[in-house]
């Protein structure tokens, strides 16, 4: 993205927005300190050793778009928590007794941005402590063939979105009916050893996903982009 000119106030306004979130999301790439900023214009794209630009097999090029979709998800997520949670006042979060104040506490509370970062982490772990993600990954989490796995994974974005006090969109009350349902058919399918429904899935899921997508419009103004299956 060329840099415009200082007269330009919108354009330099919005170029300095996406050179802050380029920096945020390339912070989480290993090896950073061989990422030079003003010369990302002066390199050649590749993906796994390829050059980006070569002709690629259509399994290829559907690789590349399961990692983009999955990596801006995962980035996505971390952004809109940082608009939406409120980090817990260090000594606040150091005083409370056990037992006291449940209705404020939350195992995803967190008195700095690196620490929710791991905690948020923590409850995806397909994710394997990373933004990016690795090819391995494409049938873990949302995308499992284990109706459990799903499960979980959408209920874990719940839990995160349930933290959210500064402006989060209302929740409908169809959705806490949902998410309501799947939690007792998941318990009762795991005391049970069985399978869980396809169906009580579905129904939570989209659920799920439309409370994310709105909150994440309401604050980017723009559609989220979202996890996909590779098959």
């Amino acid at each position: 993205m060329p840099k415009p000119s200082e007269k330009n106030k919108r354009g330099m306004t919005n170029w300095r927005q996406a050179e802050s979130a380029l920096q945020e999301a390339v912070a989480h790439f290993s090896h950073i300190e061989d990422v030079q900023m003003n010369h990302l214009e002066e390199g050649e794209p590749q993906w796994r050793g390829r050059w980006v630009l070569d002709n690629l097999s259509p399994e290829m090029r559907t690789e590349i778009a399961w990692e983009c979709c999955e990596a801006n998800f995962r980035f996505e997520v971390l952004r809109l928590d940082s608009y939406r949670y409120c980090l817990v006042d260090t000594l606040d979060f150091s005083s409370r007794e056990p037992g006291k104040d449940e209705d404020r506490e939350s195992e995803l509370d967190a008195s700095s941005w690196d620490e929710r970062r791991n905690k948020i982490f923590g409850i995806f772990p397909h994710w394997k402590s990373k933004c990016v993600p690795e090819l391995s990954d494409c049938d873990g989490g949302f995308a499992s063939a284990d109706s459990k796995v799903r499960a979980r994974a959408y209920l874990a974005l719940w839990e995160l979105m349930q933290t959210w006090t500064r402006g989060r969109v209302a929740p409908l009350v169809d959705s806490l009916s949902a998410v309501e349902d799947l939690k007792v058919h998941l318990h009762d399918a795991r005391e049970s050893d069985s399978d869980l429904d396809d169906s009580f899935v579905a129904v939570a899921g989209e659920h799920i996903a439309f409370e994310y997508i709105t909150n994440f419009i309401d604050i980017f103004k723009r559609p989220p982009v979202l996890p996909r299956s590779l098959v």
